[in-house]
């Protein structure tokens, strides 16, 4: 079944997907593009794509403790901006949540922004502090190899404000960046292994920051070697 608008009983069958949210993705249904992973799957898959965005806002809010409404408020969301990098960032801000917890962190705090330089969250591991920064790279983008996925997170770092935007002060703090790689081709075609390459460079091309984690977030479990997430520097010894 493929659908060109949410069907109304979506409402109350995927109760904890905030109406807003629904409101913004009927209209997204009616944008024709390939770009968005989340686009496509939501028009050919409707019954398991919506499944399982009700299932990450719902874990996602028991994990920081919010309403699933309130939980939205703090994501990169943008009601009237329907491109395709808008659904992707906020879904990858959701994955982020899920990737914190499953690797130790609580405490974990989405912060909306505003025009206050901030990080998009902060959370503790062990006791120790973190400012976490999320940047997501699209379905459609051509990065599939080392070079290209290495050259996208430094630019992201350096240009756009991503490490400045956690700017830490002090060394009991740490930062870290998160790459959600949703690009097509860049996770058929690597493992576990070259991702922790392509962190341990970008880690490097930054100038190796003490108290900078660079982290890779793709989902995928590959027979070979695992899941394909990875952080550098290791945070198993914090």
């Amino acid at each position: 079944m493929s659908i060109t608008s949410i069907p109304e009983s979506y409402r109350s069958r995927f109760p904890n997907i905030p109406n807003q949210l629904f409101t913004y993705l009927d209209h997204l249904l009616k944008r024709q593009t390939t770009s968005s992973q989340f686009h496509t799957a939501m028009i050919n898959h409707p019954d398991n794509t919506f499944k399982v965005l009700d299932f990450q806002f719902r874990s996602g809010s028991e994990i920081v403790s919010l309403s699933p409404n309130d939980l939205l408020k703090r994501l990169d969301f943008k009601q009237k901006d329907l491109s395709p990098e808008r659904i992707e960032s906020l879904l990858g801000e959701l994955r982020t949540i899920h990737f914190l917890h499953h690797n130790g962190f609580t405490n974990i705090n989405p912060i909306c922004a505003n025009s206050k330089r901030s990080p998009d969250f902060f959370a503790k591991r062990n006791g120790i502090e973190f400012q976490i920064e999320v940047a997501t790279s699209i379905h459609s983008s051509r990065r599939m190899f080392h070079d290209s996925i290495v050259k996208w997170a430094t630019h992201k770092l350096k240009n756009d404000d991503k490490l400045s935007q956690m700017d830490s002060e002090t060394s009991t703090t740490r930062m870290m960046f998160v790459c959600i790689l949703n690009s097509s081709y860049a996770v058929a075609l690597n493992e576990r292994s070259d991702y922790l390459n392509m962190i341990k460079d970008v880690w490097k091309a930054i100038g190796s920051i003490p108290n900078l984690h660079i982290a890779i977030v793709t989902g995928r479990i590959s027979l070979k070697e695992g899941m394909d997430d990875c952080i550098y520097p290791s945070i198993d010894t914090l």
